[in-house]
């Protein structure tokens, strides 16, 4: 994230408090600078050798109150050091969201892989987490988000799907909407895809002619490629005929479509595809692969360690049901505890399994 970004995420979480954040917009961004500079982060650079995390840049202002006279020109015992003392202890009491019990502590660290991480090669972003009846803060939330994903696109090499769930959230202001068509338009060059997902497709439509988001929304809609749409038997026909052409279809996607909870085995949806081709729309019959099934069924309780369950399948063991491979009388149970804790050191890692899994 760059510095200007960083500052304004910052100063959207005070403003958020009621706070007016222009008071403190020189600590936050000399905080920033300071904790780049480091970690060794300079201009420009999009990588690290070490990224600096939120709890860095607390420990920076940390430092900046109590040694004001490091970060001005005139030194300590100053006016303007005094001012940077203050200015620091107060903005460390106002961002205590950020402590280790407060509300933003999943974000003061690296605890697992960021989405920027090369080796992050599928990551899964629910709007619904970032909700929030503070507009400012959700605000604030959402810029972060976006700027990971933003930087993910464009230092991946090969093509990259980002699924956002609870989708409908972005449109809910201007900043939002434009993001999504900046994005919408400007991904095709790094050969990447947004497949946006939501249960409310009221939401894409212009709410009224006082929408100032109406043309926005209706140009997201008509630079999508694919359309999706499952069974919509609560959906008002009014709203599921503005995404498709005729009341026969409309008719097919509330009463003919057969929904997930039916435990069919599979579920249907009708798409349409504009620049393929095979323009037009499809009814599409959808189920998981055996890999996807087998992953869905997985219950800590009933098949313990994950990854011993997922090496019954990728060693072709999982080939009969779920429920006779995991209740079988405690003597076959026990020999095979004996032979996985003898061959543990022989199996090859789940990376390698799942690789060799692909190629077949």
């Amino acid at each position: 994230m760059g510095v200007d970004l960083a500052t304004d995420f910052f100063k959207t979480i005070l403003t958020g408090q009621g706070v007016d954040a222009s008071d403190y917009h020189s600590v936050i961004e000399q905080g920033i600078e300071h904790t780049y500079k480091a970690h060794g982060v300079v201009p420009g650079d999009v990588e690290s050798a070490e990224t600096p995390t939120v709890r860095d840049l607390m420990a920076t202002w940390e430092d900046m109150g109590e040694n004001p006279g490091e970060y001005t020109v005139s030194g300590d015992g100053t006016k303007e050091s005094d001012i940077k003392e203050t200015r620091a202890a107060e903005l460390l009491d106002k961002l205590s969201g950020f402590s280790e019990d407060g509300k933003y502590h999943n974000l003061l660290g690296e605890t697992s892989l960021g989405l920027t991480d090369s080796d992050v090669t599928m990551a899964y972003l629910d709007m619904d987490q970032l909700d929030t009846d503070n507009d400012a803060e959700q605000s604030a939330m959402l810029s972060l988000a976006q700027s990971q994903i933003t930087q993910k696109v464009r230092r991946s090499e090969g093509e990259l799907l980002c699924l956002i769930d609870e989708a409908h959230m972005l449109l809910h202001n201007d900043a939002q909407v434009s993001y999504l068509q900046r994005a919408f338009r400007e991904w095709a060059r790094y050969d990447a895809a947004m497949w946006l997902v939501s249960q409310h497709p009221s939401e894409f439509l212009a709410d009224n002619s006082e929408d100032k988001n109406s043309d926005k929304k209706q140009a997201l809609l008509d630079q999508t490629s694919f359309t999706q749409i499952f069974n919509m038997g609560r959906i008002k026909r009014e709203v599921i005929r503005e995404f498709v052409p005729n009341d026969a279809l409309v008719d097919t996607i509330k009463t003919d479509l057969t929904p997930a909870l039916d435990e069919a085995g599979f579920t249907e949806c009708v798409l349409n595809v504009t620049d393929n081709d095979k323009p037009g729309w499809h009814r599409v019959q959808v189920e998981a692969s055996p890999l996807e099934d087998y992953v869905l069924n997985y219950d800590a309780d009933d098949h313990g360690d994950f990854n011993r369950y997922m090496r019954r399948f990728l060693h072709g063991s999982a080939l009969a049901p779920v429920e006779e491979q995991f209740h079988e009388d405690d003597e076959q149970s026990s020999e095979q505890v004996d032979e996985d804790t003898a061959d543990a050191s022989a199996e090859p890692s789940l990376a390698d399994l799942y690789a060799a899994q692909a190629d077949d």
